[in-house]
């Protein structure tokens, strides 16, 4: 299985909540630009367990995808993007999807839910499995 995410600020890291690929969450700290000022980042709801593609297990792929996020208010992900690659396109369109799929607490400003970024990291290693 693919190691679980955590949501955390870029200086202090999470460890992944169970065994599989790990992901972690870092907000969009260059503030301005369409999401704005906002008073609390995206936060994960749960654990990212993305799924290992079974064909790049079989291959003895490993790798670590990066994805830009931009989190809706609703908490749901408006938009995936891929930042960096795996160098695997197994396992680059699973951290996408399993992305796309996550739920998030959305950021904040002034109290009220707002659409802001944060950048999500997801490594694959076959001895997390």
């Amino acid at each position: 299985r693919p190691q679980s995410s955590a949501l955390s600020p870029p200086s202090s890291p999470l460890s992944p909540a169970a065994p599989g690929p790990q992901a972690s969450l870092q907000p969009d700290n260059a503030g301005g630009g369409a999401h704005g000022r906002v008073d609390a980042h995206p936060s994960l709801e749960r654990a990212i367990k993305p799924n290992y593609p079974i064909g790049s297990r079989r291959r003895g792929e490993e790798g670590t995808v990066i994805l830009d996020v931009t989190v809706a208010a609703d908490g749901r992900a408006a938009s995936v993007s891929r930042v960096s690659s795996s160098g695997f396109q197994e396992l680059d369109l699973a951290a996408e999807r399993a992305a796309a799929q996550a739920r998030f607490k959305p950021g904040t400003r002034d109290g009220k839910p707002v659409e802001s970024a944060a950048r999500l990291t997801l490594i694959f290693r076959l001895r997390d499995l």
